[in-house]
């Protein structure tokens, strides 16, 4: 096993481009591999030099977590002084904040429960950006109800159409599922909405207007503490698309 130095380890969780972003940085950083976990061995960690990377099959599941917890994680984490958890996504993030065995070494820096599902859930999110008087694009709600009548667009096509829940979505396996949808056509909108309750889904869908981009879109991150003191931002590509990923992986 690796060895690591300082007082704080963290572990992430996701094995995607995410991971692999992070991995690097923290290598950058100390030299050393980030300690990951995920559900997959996806191929941007799977043979990176940066990585230790653990997979356990349906690990972004809640039984499934529980039981990796108990069978392994939750020793490595008792052999450091003091672990930060990060979740590469809202799955990930739901399970680590509402998990309850955690021992005192282990840090979770999220919010409450109202607040992560606030900030999670794409419709209440957009309302609170309203409230704080930030942009966001125009959208219109729709429930399962909307599906017993024609929805029409009230933007011109494109439109996006994205489901509200990331952590009930993503995992969802179905013919023409995706992560969200660019359509041209009420008909197509009409389509994917029946077709995503047919086969089980709950939560609500966000409609809005298209906003294109011309491929030099950036993503602001930022990591603030369990104080709510922001510690860290970031801007800039996903790792994997620039020249910083094209050397030793």
């Amino acid at each position: 096993m690796t060895e690591y130095a300082g007082n704080t380890v963290p572990f992430f969780f996701g094995t995607d481009e995410n991971a692999y972003g992070v991995a690097r940085m923290y290598y950058d950083l100390t030299g050393q591999k980030a300690i990951i976990y995920g559900a997959k061995n996806l191929s941007a960690t799977r043979f990176s030099k940066f990585t230790d990377v653990t997979v356990i099959p349906h690990l972004s599941q809640t039984v499934a977590f529980a039981k990796a917890m108990q069978n392994g994680i939750l020793d490595r984490i008792k052999s450091f002084k003091r672990v930060v958890l990060i979740g590469l996504g809202d799955a990930y993030a739901k399970l680590i904040r509402e998990y309850a065995y955690f021992p005192d070494n282990v840090v979770r820096p999220y919010p409450d429960a109202e607040m992560f599902e606030q900030v999670t859930d794409k419709a209440r999110f957009y309302q609170l950006l309203e409230k704080t008087e930030l942009n966001s694009a125009e959208y219109v709600e729709l429930s399962k109800n909307d599906t017993e009548r024609d929805v029409k667009s009230p933007f011109p096509f494109p439109v996006m159409l994205k489901a509200t829940d990331s952590v009930s979505w993503g995992p969802m396996k179905y013919p023409d599922h995706r992560k969200d949808y660019v359509l041209n056509s009420n008909e197509e909108i009409n389509h994917f909405l029946r077709l995503a309750y047919h086969h089980g889904y709950q939560r609500n869908f966000v409609l809005q207007r298209f906003v294109a981009g011309e491929g030099q879109e950036y993503t602001f991150s930022a990591y603030v503490d369990q104080h709510h003191h922001v510690r860290g931002m970031a801007l800039g590509h996903v790792a994997l698309d620039g020249p910083y990923a094209m050397g030793d992986r």
